[in-house]
């Protein structure tokens, strides 16, 4: 249930927005947390804070398109 929330909210957010990388870090967030597997989960929390990669990415309408 909280994956389809997420992808409720997926749908929301235009790829110039600011909030593009908060619903895509919670589902890999949620996905880690189903296996209960806490090194994953805990491996997976760790790697968002310290990379954010869809913080980096250059988005526009132009990349929205592609």
């Amino acid at each position: 249930m909280a994956l389809y929330g997420i992808t409720e909210r997926e749908k929301a957010v235009t790829v110039t927005h600011a909030g593009v990388p908060h619903p895509d870090a919670e589902c890999h967030g949620v996905v880690a947390q189903a296996t209960q597997n806490r090194v994953l989960v805990v491996f997976v929390s760790a790697l968002q804070r310290v990379a954010h990669p869809p913080a980096f990415a250059d988005t526009d309408a132009e990349v929205g398109k592609h």
